[in-house]
């Protein structure tokens, strides 16, 4: 009934289950029963209901410590208090919904744990609209970042290549085992699934390429034997780093709050479907700045951007005139420009270095080529972008390492477009390159001009 949205029958069928498994002495299944009643009775606009039987399923999935459905309880109980207009007692909720999804997230086998957050990013963006709606712009900045750093997480845990390194020396031998472990999960995971998808495509050649039962357990074992270590040494991590657990999902502006000195500023963005806003961080502070535009038209000015680019690109090579094509171009820049920068002309105005930290569909916006109408963005300022701040934050804090050796190649002459044959000079070639040579501290293998 539910996945039909016959939430009527739903939630009769809900409540009978429910009656069931309590005289049953099933509470688990009571639990999950009377969350489907209390969505039910949701859809259905029975908020009294609702709000008599997400409790009741709250308190079942806590006493059982069952965290995944402590979230999904917690989740909706933080929706029916924002529909009642009680924000203090949504936020609550949402927090209690992310702290069990980080809780499950860190107990997620390694294979698993990528695909983990993809239907539960929700949670908190519900949370950072409540902040917003309540005031609270260190807190929603806050929730942002935390949403980052479970992404990043994921990552780290999918990615066997990705070296950690513990901020305290005595648990970088921790972290060695950890990658140690993680390259022999992968060789039983292939040695393990190779065969099956080998012997079931018909590659197999007699008893090499077939796994007898014996071995398949022993691969099976194995596996389960590496993956209960690494879950083991991360939980010790987590006790003794800060670098990895206690920094995966900071709570507080203070645990989140950039590194910044008094010329850069940076600005968050945070957009979807029904909101977008811009949290504005300098040394001094913390603002949001609201956007007037949606998730939906910066993607449309995006796909003409990337026609117009792609169109230009074929044109050059045709040695066609790029005249109408430049004209476009610049009006499609000077359109985000409107939307994505202006709102912050004010805050720009007093600074020289802008972080750019984007967020869903501004991951593509070319920001340093953005036009105000008299210039692009990097023409006024110094641009870089980072994935959230609290990375820029760790990246801070590391310590500043001098170069070993650097190879810099600087090409003083180039070919016109009148033929290959007609080249010009770069005059500042040489001395660009000159200067990032001295800036790398490092003698020359050999000088030469090309």
């Amino acid at each position: 009934y539910r996945h039909e949205q016959a939430w009527p029958a739903a939630l009769d069928q809900a409540r009978q289950a429910a009656d069931l498994f309590a005289e049953r002495g099933l509470p688990l299944r009571q639990a999950q029963a009377e969350l489907l009643a209390a969505r039910a009775a949701a859809h259905l606009g029975l908020t009294d209901e609702a709000a008599r039987l997400a409790p009741a399923a709250l308190a079942l999935a806590e006493s059982l410590d069952v965290p995944w459905l402590v979230q999904e309880v917690s989740h909706l109980w933080g929706n029916l208090a924002e529909d009642r207009q009680d924000f203090p007692a949504a936020v609550v909720a949402y927090e209690s919904a992310m702290r069990s999804i980080e809780r499950v997230q860190g107990r997620l086998p390694f294979e698993l744990s990528p695909y983990f957050l993809d239907d539960k990013l929700q949670v908190y963006r519900d949370a950072l609209a409540c902040y917003l709606r309540l005031g609270d712009v260190e807190a929603a900045f806050a929730c942002l970042e935390r949403a980052k750093s479970r992404s990043l997480a994921d990552y780290l845990a999918s990615h066997v290549d990705v070296r950690l390194r513990a901020r305290r020396p005595a648990n970088q031998a921790l972290l060695d085992d950890v990658a140690r472990l993680r390259e022999e999960y992968n060789w039983f995971y292939s040695r393990l699934y190779s065969h099956r998808l080998g012997t079931l495509a018909g590659e197999g050649d007699g008893d090499e390429g077939e796994l007898s039962a014996m071995d398949e357990a022993a691969l099976r074992a194995g596996l389960a034997a590496r993956e209960r270590d690494m879950h083991r040494l991360l939980e010790r991590l987590a006790l003794e780093d800060e670098g990895l657990d206690g920094e995966a999902a900071p709570g507080s502006w203070q645990a989140v709050r950039p590194t910044l000195d008094e010329r850069t500023i940076l600005l968050e963005y945070y957009i979807d479907a029904q909101r977008a806003v811009v949290f504005v961080a300098t040394e001094s502070g913390l603002q949001v700045v609201p956007l007037d535009v949606c998730a939906a038209e910066i993607e449309t000015l995006l796909r003409n951007w990337r026609l117009n680019v792609e169109t230009s690109s074929w044109a050059v090579a045709q040695r066609r005139p790029l005249g109408s094509l430049a004209a476009t171009a610049r009006r499609l820049l000077q359109a985000l420009h409107d939307k994505l920068l202006r709102p912050l002309a004010g805050y720009l105005a007093t600074y020289e270095r802008v972080v750019i930290v984007p967020y869903g569909v501004t991951h593509t916006v070319p920001f340093h080529a953005l036009h105000d109408g008299a210039r692009y963005l990097i023409e006024g300022w110094d641009v870089s972008y980072c994935p959230s701040s609290r990375l820029l934050h760790l990246c801070a804090q590391a310590a500043a390492r001098p170069p070993s050796s650097a190879l810099v190649l600087g090409l003083s002459t180039c070919p016109t477009r009148s033929g290959p044959k007609v080249w010009v000079t770069l005059p500042s070639a040489s001395r660009i390159s000159w200067t990032i040579w001295g800036l790398s501290n490092t003698p020359p293998l050999a000088t030469a001009l090309i």
